[in-house]
């Protein structure tokens, strides 16, 4: 199972490794905690404090875990209810490069 700050990581690392155009920002809202990326500065900025965002998604841990590792699509998880999106959905779908 993956913790907040392993999650963090591997969206850090995805971010680097992917370097998706996305001038925007960005959180994972998990309920109790968030992952916020501004990825409109470089590096992006990445950190668990809950600010505003221009896209956020609603998920669990374990599902992003399962985006990150490819076990689980971005539309999978969206068309079953484990992941909503509020907010800038062209945000939402530029970040699909994060999941491949």
């Amino acid at each position: 199972m993956m913790n907040l700050e392993s999650a963090q990581e591997k969206v850090r690392e995805k971010l680097f490794a992917t370097n998706p155009d996305i001038p925007a920002s960005f959180k994972f809202d998990f309920g109790d905690k968030v992952i916020f990326v501004d990825n409109r500065v470089s590096p992006p900025e990445i950190n668990r404090e809950d600010q505003e965002a221009d896209c956020t998604i609603h998920l669990t841990l374990e599902d992003l875990h399962e985006l990150l590792d490819g076990k689980l699509s971005p539309v999978t998880a969206f068309t079953t209810g484990k992941m909503r999106i509020d907010g800038d959905m062209g945000v939402a779908m530029r970040l699909s490069a994060l999941f491949a």
